[in-house]
C-alpha cells in the first residue's frame, strides 16, 4: 500500500503510518 500512496505523493504522511493499517484512515481523510 505504501507504494500505492507514494505514487500519489502521500509519502509525507509516513510519520503517521502504523503497522496495523491505521495509515489507511489517514490517507482517506486527506483524499476527502
Amino acid at each position: 500500500l505504501m507504494g500505492y500512496y507514494e505514487k500519489y505523493g502521500f509519502s509525507y504522511l509516513a510519520q503517521g503510518y502504523h503497522p496495523w493499517g491505521e495509515e489507511s484512515r489517514i490517507y482517506e481523510c486527506k483524499l476527502e
